[in-house]
């Protein structure tokens, strides 16, 4: 039975992991290469700037709010993973 257990456990773990996968592509970079931000009166100096920027410039800057993304993601696995390791966490899927 707790064999049982720790494989639903790893499974759901994976799982999540999976689902996070799936969101990986951001909004955001795809913002950059595209539309620009929604036309809102907060947002014009974001639109200015990425205005403003060349092809390149573009395809940098999204590559770099990408990986901003991907770290923020692999933070959250390793805290996950310490919690569920040494601290005990079970990722419960109902």
């Amino acid at each position: 039975m707790k064999e049982d257990n720790h494989s639903i456990s790893v499974q759901n773990y994976k799982d999540f992991i999976d689902g996070l996968v799936e969101i990986r592509p951001g909004v955001l970079s795809r913002w950059v290469l595209t539309t620009g931000w929604p036309k809102t009166e907060e947002n014009i100096k974001v639109n200015e700037f990425i205005g403003s920027l060349s092809g390149e410039q573009k395809q940098l800057l999204a590559q770099l709010i990408q990986q901003s993304r991907d770290g923020g993601i692999h933070d959250v696995l390793v805290y996950l993973n310490d919690e569920i390791n040494l601290n005990g966490m079970k990722l419960i899927k109902k």
